[in-house]
């Protein structure tokens, strides 16, 4: 049984479905700054030849001069679309609108 003195704002559930620790919810927090954000972009390459691009991924409503994220796309043969997926903890772990740049090597 617990003792309600303890932590009186944390009520207890029959069953504890819908309970969720302080300890839990910080390392669920900590895991996702730490993890960072997946991003998945789609590369066309209007080529004829194979080849990489790096996107710089950035966010349009910070104004700290943060310089984004970079990420490097896998290799796509000319004619083709390839979807990647990248992490990246340089823009923190909120989801949210991202403005997407690809340069051509």
């Amino acid at each position: 049984m617990k003792d309600k003195a303890l932590r009186p704002w944390l009520p207890v559930i029959a069953g504890g479905a819908s309970l969720v620790s302080h300890a839990g919810a910080t390392l669920l927090v900590e895991t996702a700054r730490r993890s960072g954000l997946a991003i998945t972009l789609s590369v066309t390459n209007h080529g004829t030849s194979a080849g990489q691009t790096t996107c710089r991924v950035t966010d349009p409503a910070d104004r700290t001069g943060n310089l984004g994220a970079f990420l490097l796309s896998p290799s796509v043969d000319g004619g083709k679309t390839v979807v990647f997926t990248g992490r990246t903890t340089a823009l923190g772990p909120t989801v949210r609108p991202l403005a997407v740049e690809c340069s051509a090597p």
